[in-house]
């Protein structure tokens, strides 16, 4: 980074951390993360989000866990997997959706198939409402071994703490 005339952090830690590593302060900007809030009714699991479940085949009742990100190693789908077999195991009816893609896809879907949860687990692949699918989620993980900071811890508290009211304020 030391090579370059501006560096964008997106935290203070971020910024500190390329300080410490010898890049000059005065090319440093910090730019925070962010992201939109969606439009539309509060979080939650009722209404128009049957039918995205129901396109899921996933049936009311059954607990919704959601992973979204680049499906890479570095991300803990793998382990997120396990979680979940143990989770079924115990007795808990519920489907995980899994959202994104990468290279680590067929592994994962077959991982799925190994531990026996090839009709508990849905790929979604690449998805451009996340705002849908995180208000049709009961609980959203981010099981990332290494992640400075998670856009879809992002929009997950953004889909949670949105309201109708808030949003014409």
């Amino acid at each position: 980074l030391r090579r370059y005339d501006q560096v964008i952090a997106i935290s203070q830690h971020i910024s500190d951390a390329a300080v410490s590593s010898g890049v000059s302060p005065r090319s440093i900007r910090r730019i925070y993360s962010g992201v939109e809030l969606p439009r539309g009714e509060r979080a939650g699991r009722q209404g128009s989000h049957a039918g995205f479940l129901h396109g899921l085949q996933i049936e009311r009742g059954q607990l919704v866990v959601t992973c979204v990100g680049r499906l890479s190693p570095e991300k803990g789908q793998a382990i997120l997997l396990r979680a979940f077999a143990t989770l079924r195991r115990s007795g808990v009816d519920g489907r995980l959706v899994i959202v994104g893609d990468g290279p680590q896809r067929s592994f994962l879907e077959r991982e799925a198939s190994r531990l026996g949860l090839a009709g508990d687990v849905r790929f979604l692949g690449k998805c451009l409402d996340i705002a849908e699918v995180m208000r049709a989620t009961d609980i959203l993980v981010v099981p990332s071994l290494r992640e400075g900071l998670s856009l879809a811890t992002l929009e997950g508290l953004g889909c949670l703490l949105y309201t109708s009211d808030a949003a014409d304020e």
